[in-house]
């Protein structure tokens, strides 16, 4: 698979084509980036938004599987392996990509996930919600998160999701938008950014 490296300026003109009806109405708008690499990206999108007429919200949510916060990685081990990552020709690393890629969407999915909120949100509040990560893979944390939201809200609250890419064309989940598929990306947060 195609391996591309995350691009601003282009991520800057999916966001601006995508959510232009997004910036001229006056709706209260949720930004909701799911942590770790969502982050990122919902702060791009929240800097868009923010500068039309709407209320626009930023904030984050973590999905995760219940080991995970037990096998996080040093700081030690995740600098070790940048390092090693930096004098490794690109060819090398998008071998390993695509190896680690293929692994990860042989295995039968695991759905189990358990939601983390820094804060309590008042989901019923907004009028639209948008979902930022950054790529979807099994898609199982976009439908958790989507789900979780979804449960919450009374009212009629539009939720939409929004991605850098979708590797995998048999996704349990799509986000709405979107703006590559079939394709792994290098983000600058990767090990290997």
């Amino acid at each position: 698979m195609k391996v591309v490296n995350f691009e601003q300026d282009v991520f800057n003109h999916f966001l601006e084509k995508t959510l232009k009806n997004w910036k001229s109405d006056s709706s209260k708008i949720l930004i909701l980036g799911i942590k770790e690499g969502g982050l990122p990206l919902a702060e791009n999108v929240f800097q868009l938004l923010n500068k039309s007429g709407n209320k626009v919200d930023l904030k984050f949510i973590k999905c995760q599987r219940p080991s995970t916060s037990l096998k996080k990685k040093s700081d030690f081990r995740k600098s070790l392996i940048r390092s090693i990552f930096k004098i490794t020709p690109f060819f090398v690393l998008d071998y390993l990509r695509n190896v680690e890629h293929d692994q990860l969407t042989k295995k039968a999915i695991d759905y189990d996930r358990e939601i983390i909120l820094d804060e309590t949100i008042d989901f019923n509040s907004y009028d639209k919600i948008l979902i930022v990560d950054d790529a979807v893979d099994s898609g199982v944390t976009l439908k958790k998160v989507t789900e979780y939201v979804q449960d919450l809200i009374e009212n009629k609250s539009a939720v939409k999701s929004l991605a850098v890419v979708v590797t995998n064309e048999k996704s349990v989940l799509k986000p709405d938008f979107f703006l590559y598929e079939n394709v792994l990306i290098r983000f600058p947060w990767s090990l290997d950014g």
